[in-house]
């Protein structure tokens, strides 16, 4: 089994484990949980193919065009996750109370 197939498999003994037998919902539950594993699995399969060896070597037109905004966007998305990670807010933080503090420190020396 792969990484994100015995992911989706522990998720599963999760999830069947801590299920309430007598809750309401748990029919709607039980299908949008197997809904969401199965779509994981698919998409893990599906990126393991070189679509564009596959597009090329079917001359699809403008492979290079769509592969190339592909990547654009992976790359855009890459740059926001680093702003939205811990660290970086950590930091942002941080820098912002010193500035602040700065400021703050300047602004009583106008007082004195």
């Amino acid at each position: 089994m792969s990484d994100s197939e015995h992911e989706a498999l522990e998720k599963t003994i999760v999830y069947v484990n801590e299920r309430e037998p007598e809750q309401a919902l748990n029919g709607v539950y039980d299908k949008l949980f197997l809904t969401r594993i199965a779509t994981k699995y698919m998409l893990s399969v599906i990126t393991k193919i070189d679509w564009e060896k596959i597009m090329k070597e079917n001359k699809i037109a403008h492979t290079d065009q769509i592969f190339a905004s592909i990547h654009q966007a992976e790359k855009i998305s890459k740059s926001v996750k680093s702003y939205t990670d811990g660290k970086a807010i950590e930091k942002g933080k941080a820098g912002l109370k010193a500035k602040g503090s700065e400021l703050l420190d300047g602004a009583k020396n106008l007082f004195k």
